[in-house]
């Protein structure tokens, strides 16, 4: 299969190399000069290189603001059989793209970082694919995923969104909290010392990715229910009300344990 992947970032670049091993793979990047150094991988140039590529599966891997213009501009080069494929953290706007395109699609997410992920066993690792994406580019995710052994769930375009902004929205909320929140890095107590793990795993990732998925449009629903629960919080401890802080660490506890279907 004749596989183009459009954005050399650090999902691209790792998608890359572990389709080379079957497939024919074209990478092209705006930046191309960053390409030199890729072995086993057709680099492409320009708009004009792709079209004479013939991609029977286009992965388009570039920052969500950017991932509907990049398909606009490459689709009037692309032959009637080329599958479009994202692994975007978000999916607003790709579902009206997608029905109207002319083209028959698979979206995707890689619910890992390369970099804070553990490329290397991926078993505690999951992805996602929209289920109302094509058989044949389904088929082509799951046998993919599935040799990595990466736990795969579907669910729709407004599930995957929904389920996105607690699974992902509210943790990066939180370590964004905590970072910026620090009057000093180096403090005693274990407790600390894992929150600050987890801040600097999750900023170490690019910019653009950590924007995508705060620019979820169901952020705002967990922005209010934190700040809601931030002023129970704040009252209960100005007002020294240990049966209301006692009441909201039981809540917690309680949500934690529970399973919810």
């Amino acid at each position: 299969m004749n596989i183009l992947i459009i954005g050399a970032g650090k999902m691209g670049l790792w998608i890359s190399h572990q389709l080379k091993v079957d497939h024919t793979v074209a990478l092209m990047d705006k930046d191309g000069a960053k390409l030199t150094r890729e072995k086993g991988l057709t680099i492409l140039r320009n708009r004009n290189e792709m079209a004479g590529f013939q991609p029977d599966l286009l992965i388009n891997s570039v920052s969500l603001n950017a991932t509907l213009p990049v398909f606009q501009k490459v689709l009037p080069l692309l032959p009637g059989h080329t599958i479009l494929a994202d692994m975007a953290s978000v999916k607003n706007g790709l579902e009206p793209f997608y029905h109207q395109c002319g083209h028959r699609f698979v979206s995707t997410h890689p619910m890992f970082g390369p970099t804070f992920g553990n490329l290397n066993n991926l078993c505690n690792e999951h992805a996602i694919i929209i289920e109302e994406s094509d058989d044949t580019g389904r088929r082509f995710f799951e046998n993919l995923f599935a040799g990595l052994n990466l736990n795969i769930q579907l669910m729709s375009f407004q599930k995957h969104d929904q389920r996105m902004s607690g699974s992902l929205s509210m943790p990066f909320i939180l370590s964004l909290l905590f970072a910026n929140g620090m009057d000093q890095k180096n403090q005693p107590g274990t407790t600390f010392e894992r929150h600050l793990q987890i801040a600097e795993g999750l900023l170490s990732e690019d910019d653009a990715l950590l924007s995508e998925v705060l620019l979820n449009p169901f952020t705002q629903e967990k922005i209010k229910t934190l700040q809601k629960d931030l002023n129970l919080l704040e009252n209960a401890i100005k007002d020294a009300n240990a049966q209301e802080l006692t009441g909201f660490i039981q809540q917690a506890r309680a949500n934690l344990l529970s399973d919810p279907q």
